[in-house]
């Protein structure tokens, strides 16, 4: 592991910043969870209040706050114990939701050490910190349940090089890791044991066809497993690298989603002399998604332009990572296939009749279950950029919930799924 460190002294300016790269090896150890904070502090013999400054409150600690530490820990080479560095890393990625219960799993601190004590470290954060060791499937599970979800290296970054081994199947570790993530959340099956003894005696095959397809089923370890090349959803013609707008590059998408509808105003209560008016129908909860009341004809118009524009700055094929929630009944499962509505008019004439909605491919779920926190299943996605702005140029389907906008999309299993089959979701941005 590499860590860049910054050596900054106090009233120093920006010319006297120093880099300092490290190639040493070091051992991460990951605690998470409600009592992380206690458990680091009893387990390294420390108290918060004595590193940490008076103003500054330990569980409003910022994330990616290094703290440097000295511990006695016995080294697991020569059995001696002896004074040891170690750092510590705040991890709070969804920190403006933290009072959410589903974002407490993936809360807590990141030990970095040498790997000379790393065995005996994680040895005493089990039995005398009281820590439960957890795996691949249990950690994958936990950053899919945090609100937002919480990505997953490779699987949700398909525009690096090894985010395309995970899903074009070409690695044998990835097929292992596959098989954690994409299994059952309950007790490990056969199909796991299989991967682990078969995994690894199977031949990868290295030929390419002469066409790609967007998806192809292969047996991989014992499985039926899907292969997907992200290139031919952005650029079905050429073979252009894909890359995923993050950050506040995606700021643009979202602001077109905003716009593709009106937030339904709110009309605020009589009081009389301190009484409540009773409303005269019942009032719907607000967890409860209605579609958003349509733009007029010049904010529509102001809209498509924008949708327009930024649909032509797009100068390579880029990936837009998603959030979609069932309404109702069903579950996303990895592969499943996302189309949009949209609704032209036949002619330029206002008068006459609509067509038919027409359903335009969009993307591919990548992770889907049922959230006990949220109450409804949902899952991560990712839709081509350009294709998204499409859907929503003009579009109809814009929902409203808890004053949020969501774009309404149908969910399918395949291509040739029926129509009767597709279960109706809603869908949002990941920033």
């Amino acid at each position: 592991m590499t860590i860049l460190t910054t050596l900054v002294e106090n009233h120093h300016s920006d010319s006297d910043i120093n880099l300092t790269i490290s190639t040493e090896p070091y051992s991460l150890l990951r605690v998470r969870g409600t009592s992380s904070t206690a458990t680091v502090a009893d387990v390294l013999s420390f108290n918060w209040m004595d590193i940490l400054p008076h103003d500054v409150d330990v569980n409003e600690v910022d994330h990616g706050t290094l703290i440097n530490r000295n511990v006695q820990v016995a080294s697991s080479t020569d059995c001696t114990q002896s004074s040891n560095q170690v750092i510590l890393k705040s991890h709070q990625p969804n920190r403006h939701h933290s009072h959410l219960p589903q974002n407490v799993a993936c809360s807590g601190w990141d030990i970095i050490c040498h790997p000379s004590i790393g065995n005996n470290l994680f040895q005493m954060l089990v039995r005398k910190g009281g820590s439960c060791a957890i795996g691949v499937a249990e950690d994958a599970r936990a950053q899919l349940e945090a609100s937002p979800p919480l990505p997953i290296f490779p699987r949700d970054y398909p525009d690096s090089a090894e985010g395309q081994s995970y899903w074009e199947g070409s690695s044998n570790d990835w097929k292992l890791i596959r098989s954690c993530i994409e299994g059952s959340w309950g007790r490990n099956n056969k199909l796991l044991c299989r991967s682990q003894t078969e995994g690894c005696d199977e031949k990868v095959s290295t030929e390419e066809p002469e066409t790609l397809e967007l998806v192809t089923t292969a047996d991989v370890s014992s499985r039926k497993t899907l292969r997907i090349h992200w290139s031919c959803l952005v650029s079905p013609k050429s073979d252009q690298s894909v890359i995923v707008v993050r950050g506040s590059f995606g700021v643009p998408f979202l602001q077109l989603l905003h716009g593709c509808g009106r937030l339904p105003s709110k009309v605020g209560s009589d009081n009389i002399a301190g009484q409540t008016r009773r409303p005269r129908r019942p009032v719907r909860p607000s967890n409860v998604a209605v579609h958003a009341p349509p733009l007029s004809k010049g904010e529509k118009e102001g809209h498509s332009k924008l949708c327009q524009q930024l649909k032509a700055s797009l100068s390579l094929p880029a990936l837009l990572r998603c959030e979609i929630f069932f309404e109702g009944k069903g579950s996303p499962s990895v592969g499943d296939f996302i189309y949009s509505f949209t609704s032209k008019d036949d002619t330029s004439n206002d008068d006459s009749p609509k067509s038919s909605d027409k359903e335009s491919l969009l993307g591919l779920v990548v992770a889907g279950s049922f959230s006990p926190t949220r109450g409804r299943s949902y899952g991560v996605a990712f839709v081509s950029a350009a294709m998204f702005i499409d859907a929503l140029d003009g579009t109809e389907h814009g929902m409203v919930k808890e004053e949020q906008m969501f774009l309404e999309v149908a969910i399918a299993k395949g291509p040739s799924s029926p129509r009767h089959l597709r279960r109706c979701a809603l869908l949002s941005l990941l920033l």
